[in-house]
């Protein structure tokens, strides 16, 4: 036997064995009736389900130590998967209050030699009966050429382990030692039992399928004779059958049939490369065979294919993530390749494979990933506590809450319980994503990870951006994905959004796409004449037919080939998998069709006793004999068996063969059945739909976006009540809008607010005027959030006029207003008499939250109009006297104020948002105490704080996120002066990630807000690259998709960004050439009167006019008189900002050096970088210092050097650019 690993040993506890006449306490679900059998390893019960009903085997370990539990495993794992009536079905594999058991069908009947020899154990010379020997002896053969085919050796084989039932079933039990077809006696020493171990595996040599048929030929030879080929110690015994061959059969029996003594001699053959087979024994009994006798014979060619994933797998090593799409049309191998990867794998023990499956009529969330979390939680179930403790992530909270099942591994579900309320659900799906991300990345830290998951097509839109999530930086884990999917079906909605999510850069170099195509007709006549399972004239007659109509389609070629020997030397008129299923199904009784099509028309895994319910069928040995013939298979999951069609082109063809009446009739008997519960209501949606009865099916669709909502799945919700809409088009007006808001609402607080603007505007259709103007409100605020300004504005406008408060015109005019209320706001002061929300006229109340919907929508976008609304909103909320108004008002105000950056300016801020805190405070009001937090940051970035505002955005978003539904714009306002500060800091390798992390959840979520500021300020992580054309295309393409109408904070960093690739390319005409022509825009924007947005214009044109000074000697005056009016308007914010004199500081060092005086350009370098050291930004200073070694020509050296080096830290790969960028001079 195998020692156990002295590890394992010490971290698994032995529990003492349960005497044999005690009979243990139910076990789960599962009530012990009787002891049926005992074997080395443990005892099988005969038990009764209580779920089911139904009688099953279950089996125990005699005592639980190391080495039991891992065959009791093995067993399982090795069988689990197998569907064939000559094969024990086994259910699942069991930890229940520290016991382990499998759980399987309940076979009873006497063993196989007990069989053939009935009544005859005393005569042991006697020949017995062919009609008992030959059937079972075909059964027998016909089960482990299954086992075989399926790449599985048994290695245990003897008549014990071979039942046979009353009415002659042959079933071949226990796989403890079964094992891949690989090598592994050599590690493993002697398994197995001595009198039916064949010569090679006493030897000590590996196992392979003729060591089974060996094991076979030992009880053909025992039911032959009556008695063993060799008997004696086992020592002797193992000795004897490596040197010698036993007595011929009929020397001990006389009476026994030449042929079978042929056959029985030629399994017994010492040299496995010579033994007869599965093959042999049907040819010998006058059946032909129906399939391969060795587990490679399925798999043919491909060799192109094996090595492409073999190099993906090495880059995976490398540690790279690389992703694998294998793509074919059904039926085409797609499975069978990736399974014979997967096994080179397993065989050298070289990765950790995670597996996991789509199924087209699921309604789980993240459906790609259910099933392979399920296989996730099980490793960590059987990890020790403290192995599987290192692998937690920090979101494991978030990753359970999204994958509940992770909580029955015992690490997880020990963790102490974390208590806050229900955070945004995009905040905690991306820290749901992380979660699973760092993981993974744990995982393959300590062993590379394979993800394999098949048919995408069947998956769904978020398991794509899971995945994607996954392969993207920053740190996704090393590890090889593998999807598959059916070429055919390319516009499913997963495969779309994998095509759209894939087009990143960053994704796309991963990505490695193998198309599986017919095979050759030569490799398809191999493969053929493999399932024949002989070999002659006329089986490679019938080959080349199956290859022919086939079209090299490998389950055609099995299907086809099982028809044909099906026909016993007769060949079939028709050739054809339709003709092939047509016959099975032509054959079937009535309950089997009904069973059949119930479950083809589920579309789904579905659980037998549902099946079984809705089919009107009670006999259970219906589905095996559908399992037989190849037309139903079961799987076993955590919640008990399903059952589904064996395969997708048998559901086809079932479906097809269904009248439409029949159809809608069996979709209405599986709705039926499932509305006996309330397990779930999405399907039972879906069946109610598919039988035609729109009503119910629109109340089961409500139903199921309720709960949707109530679990936070905003997003799913919102399909739900889309689904409940177009279900229901009679629908009474008032109710129809009723679900329009409910649905608008759902994808608002999804964050996908530009899909719920034009919801709500749908939904303001008709209603009664007050609604009508609230659901105008809000679809123009979600507009506008989500950067389709024009529409939002072209919303708003119209409701503005209606409550009396207008759109100002134009920049001037919203300027002029501002003048106006800053006076009325100080003439007024902040008092108000606060009052309750119910305490305020409805119309007053509209007509505030209209104008704060404006003041939200533009403020960080048309800033002038923006701040201008605010105001007025703030004078109307103090009118109302409405707390919680007030202050969102207050910190808008407070920050439009702070941002204009002169001292009077800072002071009134100051004092409008610490009255906002202390009305956030006192009304503990999450999301306005998180949104005092964003303004104090865009306040810090006003006073040059960059890394204050980064601790304030922080500590903003996490209260927001962690307490808050809906705050999209919140974060999208954190995210955008995170950026700023970042970029400020010279933080570019940061920068680039937060942006591209960004750039992502707002495609996601069709947010154009973020996906331009994202990508305009990852466009500065792209130049630090040295990737000119991508930064410019960046910019580009989002500013294409931006509104055309005025110019915003937007557009001036798009044109802050391009004058930026201007002079790092040299181009400083360019760059003078592109601000003069914007100059009008700008001016008449306002946008100059927020402090940030001068500094960074002033200090781009001053450089840009000194660059084009260089290029244009003839311009040179004029253009360095324009530089020193910048740096003197630069000047003036002096008092506040420290990098204001830095950058003065360098436009005077740029003209100094363009006038010849180097002397007054090194101290101006000087000035700038200690004055940028003090501003806390060191990139910008690196750059001066650097600009000051340059001047000083061969002594500058070690500045330059110096500076190289800090800058090359700091993700910039030519500084010399970058230095020419920061200070207008040619790039060296």
């Amino acid at each position: 036997m195998k020692p156990d690993e002295p590890q394992a040993r010490a971290s698994l506890p032995v529990t003492p064995p349960v005497p044999e006449d005690i009979l243990p306490r139910p076990l789960g679900r599962y009530e012990l009736v009787r002891r049926v059998g005992s074997g080395s390893m443990g005892v099988v019960y005969a038990a009764i389900d209580r779920d089911s009903g139904r009688t099953i085997a279950l089996k125990t370990l005699h005592q639980l130590d190391p080495g039991a539990l891992f065959r009791l495993k093995n067993e399982f794992r090795s069988a689990a998967g197998l569907s064939h009536p000559n094969l024990v079905s086994l259910h699942q594999l069991v930890s229940h209050d520290d016991e382990w058991f499998i759980t399987m069908e309940f076979v009873e009947g006497v063993s196989f030699v007990d069989h053939v020899r009935q009544g005859m154990s005393d005569r042991p010379g006697a020949a017995p009966p062919p009609e008992r020997l030959r059937p079972a002896l075909l059964q027998l053969a016909a089960g482990v050429s299954a086992l075989h085919a399926a790449g599985k050796l048994h290695r245990d084989l003897k008549s014990s382990n071979v039942l046979v039932t009353a009415d002659g079933r042959v079933v071949v039990l226990d796989f403890g030692l079964a094992a891949d077809d690989v090598a592994e006696g050599g590690e493993d020493g002697l398994l197995g039992t001595p009198a039916t171990m064949a010569p090679e595996q006493a030897a000590g040599n590996p196992a392979s399928p003729a060591s089974d048929w060996y094991a076979i030929g030992v009880m053909l030879y025992e039911a032959l004779t009556g008695r063993l080929p060799f008997t004696g110690p086992p020592l002797a015994i193992l000795h004897a059958k490596q040197h010698e061959d036993p007595p011929p059969p009929q020397e001990l029996a006389p009476g026994v049939d030449p042929e079978l003594a042929a056959l029985c001699m030629g399994l017994l053959l010492r040299d496995p490369a010579a033994r007869l087979g599965g093959a042999d024994i049907r040819e010998a009994l006058g059946e032909a065979p129906l399939g391969p006798t060795e587990s490679g014979a399925r798999f043919v060619g491909r060799d192109d294919l094996l090595s492409a994933m073999r190099d993906a797998f090495q880059l995976a090593l490398a540690g790279s993530p690389v992703c694998v799409y294998v793509r074919g049309r059904s039926g085409i191998g797609k499975t069978a390749l990736i399974d014979r990867f997967i096994a080179e794998l397993r065989r050298s023990d070289r990765a950790f494979v995670l597996q996991g499956r789509c199924y087209e009529r699921e309604s789980v969330p993240y459906k790609a990933f259910d099933s392979v979390l399920d296989a996730l939680a099980q490793h960590l179930r059987h990890l020790p506590q403290e192995e599987a403790a290192a692998l937690l992530p920090r979101e494991i909270h978030e990753l359970t809450r999204l994958f509940p099942v992770l909580a029955r591994a015992p690490v997880v579900a020990d963790l102490p319980q974390r208590n806050f309320v229900a955070p945004d659900p995009q905040e905690a799906r991306r820290r749901a994503f992380r979660g699973l991300k760092e993981l993974l990345a744990r995982i393959a830290d300590r062993r590379p990870l394979v993800l394999r998951i098949a048919d995408l097509q069947w998956g769904d839109e978020d398991s794509a951006r899971l995945l994607a999530e996954l392969l993207s930086p920053p740190d996704p884990p090393a590890m090889l994905f593998i999807g598959s999917y059916r070429i055919d079906e390319d516009d499913a909605p997963m495969l779309r959004e994998l095509r759209r999510l894939g087009a990143r850069p960053e994704l796309k170099a991963l990505v490695r796409d193998l198309l599986v195509e017919p095979l050759s007709p030569d490799q398809a006549e191999e493969l053929a004449l493999a399932r024949l399972g002989r070999d002659s004239d006329s089986a490679r007659a019938d080959a080349r037919r199956i290859a022919a109509e086939s079209g090299g389609n490998p389950l055609f070629v099995e299907e086809l080939a099982r028809h044909i020997a099906g026909h016993r030397g007769a060949a079939p008129a028709e050739v054809s998998l339709d003709a092939v299923v047509r016959t099975r199904l032509a054959g079937l009784r009535p309950a089997a069709r009904r069973l059949l099509d119930i479950v083809a028309v589920a579309g789904r895994p579905i659980p037998p006793s549902l099946a079984f319910t809705a089919s009107g069928v009670t006999d259970r040995s219906v589905l095996g004999e559908l399992q037989a013939q190849h037309l139903l298979r079961t799987l076993a999951s955590r919640s008990g068996d399903t059952v589904e069609c064996y395969h997708d082109r048998i559901r086809d063809t079932v479906l097809a063969q269904l009248g439409g009446e029949r159809l809608a009739q069996l979709h209405r008997t599986l709705a039926d059945a499932l509305a006996q519960s309330a397990d779930d209501p999405e399907l039972l949606a879906h069946h109610l739909h598919a039988a035609g009865a729109l009503k119910e099916a629109h109340a089961a669709a409500v139903a199921a976006a309720e709960r949707a909502a109530a679990a936070l799945a905003f997003y799913r919700a919102a399909q739900l009540y889309g689904r409940a809409l177009a279900w229901a088009p009679d629908l009474p007006d008032d109710e129809r809008r009723a679900l329009l808001r409910r649905r608008a609402d759902a994808l608002a607080l999804a964050g996908r607010s530009a899909e719920a603007a034009p919801v709500y505007a749908s939904a303001a259709e008709g209603a009664a005027p007050a609604e009508s103007l609230e659901l105008r409100r809000r679809a123009g605020e979600q507009f506008l959030v989500s950067g389709n300004i024009d529409q939002g504005v072209q919303m708003l406008r119209p409701a503005l006029v209606e409550v009396d408060l207008g759109y100002p015109a134009t920049p001037g005019r919203a300027n002029m207003s501002i003048i106006t209320r800053s006076t009325q706001l100080s003439l007024r002061g902040l008092g108000f008499a606060a009052v309750r929300e119910d305490q305020v006229p409805p119309a007053d109340l509209l007509r505030l939250d209209v104008c704060l919907s404006a003041a939200v929508g533009l403020a960080f976008v048309d800033p002038i109009r923006g701040y201008s609304f605010y105001q007025r909103g703030l004078l109307l909320a103090l009118q109302t006297g409405e707390p919680q108004r007030i202050a969102r008002a207050l910190a808008g105000v407070g920050a439009m104020v702070m941002s204009r950056g002169t001292a009077n300016a800072v002071g009134r801020g100051t004092t409008l948002l610490k009255e906002a805190r202390r009305l956030a405070e006192q009304l503990s009001d999450p999301r306005l105490l998180g949104l005092c937090e964003i303004v104090d940051a865009i306040a810090a970035v006003s006073l040059g704080r960059w890394r204050r505002a980064l601790e304030h955005n922080e500590q903003g978003a996490q209260i927001l996120l962690d307490r808050c539904v809906g705050v999209g714009w919140e974060l999208d306002i954190a995210r955008m002066s995170t950026m700023r500060g970042l970029f400020m800091l010279g933080e570019l390798a940061e920068l680039g990630h937060r942006a591209h992390a960004w750039l992502r959840e707002a495609e996601d979520a069709g947010d154009l807000c973020g996906e331009v500021w994202s990508a305009l300020y990852s466009a500065y992580a792209l130049l630090g690259a040295d990737d000119i054309t991508s930064a410019r295309d960046r910019v580009r393409g989002a500013m294409r998709r931006w509104s055309k109408d005025g110019f915003h904070f937007q557009h001036m960093l798009a044109l802050i960004l391009e004058t930026s690739c201007d002079l790092y390319q040299g181009q400083g005409g360019s760059a003078w050439q592109r601000l003069a022509e914007n100059w009008v825009a700008v001016e008449n924007s306002y946008i100059l009167g927020w402090q940030g947005q001068r500094i960074l214009f002033l200090h781009a044109r001053g450089l840009a006019a000194i660059a084009a000074a260089r290029e244009q000697p003839h311009n040179a005056g004029v253009l360095l008189a324009a530089a020193e009016r910048d740096a003197a308007q630069l000047e003036e914010d002096r008092a506040l900002r420290h990098d204001s004199v830095a950058m003065a500081a360098l436009i005077r060092a740029g003209i100094a050096a363009q006038n010849g005086d180097i002397q007054q350009a090194l101290v101006r370098l000087e000035a700038a970088a200690a004055s940028f050291d003090t501003a806390d930004m060191p990139v910008h200073a690196a750059c001066a210092r650097r600009r000051r070694g340059e001047l000083l020509g061969s002594s500058g050296a070690t500045l330059i050097a110096q500076a190289d080096q800090y800058l090359a830290s700091r993700a910039i790969l030519r500084p010399a650019q970058w230095s020419a960028m920061y200070n207008g001079s040619a790039p060296t």
